[in-house]
């Protein structure tokens, strides 16, 4: 039987383990603190969403009203063209007598005045020094091409305007103005930037025309990622390289008359900043709260032990105590038998 007993005992199952108070504790304090600092990681992830549309919105905005500013600076002077190229000197083709009048700078946008033949011949040039007709070789192809305004550069003497001279159906000549290079800083500082902003007209080619803060510098041009999204889309925004090679979040938006793109942008190192720190404290706060949290409730779960030990030390005590008075105290009637009840008897039957 003691061996079965043993058998019995080797053979039984070990009892499962309990997790501890600690662990239980720890658990229910996850369940609710995990639930809120989802919340909060979910409203921090909505601000910064909300912060981006908005830095967005803005450099979106200045960017339109750049590019709509230096369209309608350049319909002006077409418009101004088109004016001078039905004059009865011009139809007349008086085209001496009508450089004489137009000697020095009509329009303060204007530096000087040009006619080509259908050839690409200079019949007039009212710059102090006339350039020579291979200057225009660009500009002319272009205008006969498209019969149609168009904006082209001048190599280093700038940006010209020009558009075909129609007569009898027939493109006769060219009209066209070298621009003053002072339009172009004057547009862009007029600009309403953002906070920080800067803005940066481009060419076609990715070439920097002007930029706003100071005069924009010699052979500057925009790398190519940036350009190519610039030609693809009309308008957008997005985070790249600058001209400069610094990083920014810029908006762009195409001037229609002569294709070039007007830029706003703000650097993004500050905004990253800005945007980490607004997430290193909502991690910190969540973080420290669900920490306050764990040490609260080891510090409540050692509380519990220590008062559950020492009911358990109490009751212990008092187990023994009573066992042992049971145990020495004598039965006054002295041991029964347990069959009858009665007394048992100790000594012999006789």
């Amino acid at each position: 039987m003691l061996w079965a007993k043993r058998r019995g005992a080797m053979s039984s199952p070990p009892a499962p383990s309990r997790p501890s108070l600690h662990a239980l504790l720890a658990c229910l304090v996850l369940a609710a603190l995990l639930p809120i600092a989802g919340v909060v990681a979910w409203q921090v992830h909505g601000s910064l969403r909300a912060e981006r549309e908005r830095t967005e919105g803005e450099l979106a905005r200045a960017a339109t009203e750049f590019a709509q500013a230096v369209d309608r600076e350049l319909a002006s002077s077409v418009g101004a063209l088109r004016v001078l190229s039905q004059s009865e000197l011009f139809q007349q083709g008086r085209i001496t007598a009508m450089g004489r009048l137009l000697q020095g700078r009509p329009r303060r946008d204007w530096d000087s005045i040009f006619v080509l033949d259908a050839q690409g011949n200079v019949v007039l040039d009212t710059a102090p020094r006339p350039a020579p007709a291979a200057a225009f070789a660009d500009v002319h192809r272009e205008t006969l091409a498209r019969l149609a305004p168009v904006v082209s550069a001048l190599g280093d003497a700038g940006f010209a305007i020009a558009l075909p001279v129609m007569q009898q159906d027939q493109a006769r000549y060219v009209l066209g103005v070298r621009l003053a290079a002072s339009l172009w800083p004057r547009l862009a500082a007029a600009a309403p930037l953002p906070e920080d902003g800067h803005a940066r007209l481009y060419d076609r080619e990715g070439r920097l025309i002007s930029q706003s803060g100071g005069a924009a510098p010699a052979g500057a041009r925009l790398p190519p990622e940036p350009l190519q999204a610039m030609l693809r889309k009309a308008r957008g925004v997005q985070r790249s390289s600058e001209a400069d090679g610094s990083e920014v979040y810029a908006a762009w938006d195409r001037v229609p008359l002569s294709g070039w793109h007007a830029r706003v942008f703000v650097a993004a190192r500050p905004v990253d900043a800005a945007q980490r720190d607004l997430l290193a404290r909502a991690l910190s706060t969540s973080g420290v709260a669900i920490l306050a949290g764990l040490l609260l409730a080891a510090a409540i779960a050692d509380a519990i032990v220590r008062r559950v030990r020492r009911q358990e030390a109490h009751a212990r005590t008092h187990g023994d105590l009573t066992a042992m008075l049971t145990h020495e105290l004598p039965n006054p009637r002295g041991p029964r038998s347990a069959a009858t009840g009665h007394p048992a008897r100790t000594g012999k039957r006789r």
